[in-house]
């Protein structure tokens, strides 16, 4: 009936098989029509159907089209609301991190981890337990020594 988060979700029943067989070429249609319309849930799923080759052929580069395009929407919606998609910022700093480019902004990369760190943390503490293994990887990534010039009083990691 028009609701393009109604479309996006179709695309999650369908990608996992929730309530419904699991079937990547529907799952694949509706994140389109969804994306078509800017929904960033769709946009990220793209990205990783393409990042990962599941229903569709393997390809980087629209990959990183379609996060970019989920990080574009993200930066007009208020900081509270961006907080909501912690996974768009964790998987723009790793596809950043992959990056066979020299010129990785080291900086950048470290406040999108920061980013998804704070957007884990307030949804585990909505009683979301799902994303607690990716918080661990964020807080894992930050500790690394290439960050060291960024890290804040929170960021120096605990030596026993």
């Amino acid at each position: 009936m028009g609701d393009v988060q109604a479309l996006a979700n179709l695309g999650y029943c369908y990608f996992y098989g929730r309530a419904c067989e699991k079937n990547y070429d529907l799952a694949f249609a509706y994140f389109k029509m969804a994306a078509y319309q800017r929904n960033v849930d769709a946009l990220y799923k793209l990205s990783n159907m393409y990042a990962s080759g599941i229903g569709v052929e393997k390809d980087e580069d629209i990959a990183d089209y379609y996060l970019r395009a989920a990080l574009d929407e993200l930066n007009g919606l208020p900081v509270q609301v961006a907080k909501e998609y912690p996974s768009v910022f964790y998987s723009a700093a790793k596809s950043s991190l992959k990056s066979k480019s020299k010129n990785v902004n080291l900086e950048n990369v470290y406040e999108l981890l920061k980013f998804a760190k704070e957007g884990y943390e307030m949804m585990i503490a909505q009683g979301d337990k799902y994303y607690e293994k990716m918080l661990m990887e964020v807080i894992d990534i930050l500790h690394q020594k290439r960050f060291q010039p960024y890290w804040d009083e929170e960021d120096v990691p605990i030596i026993n």
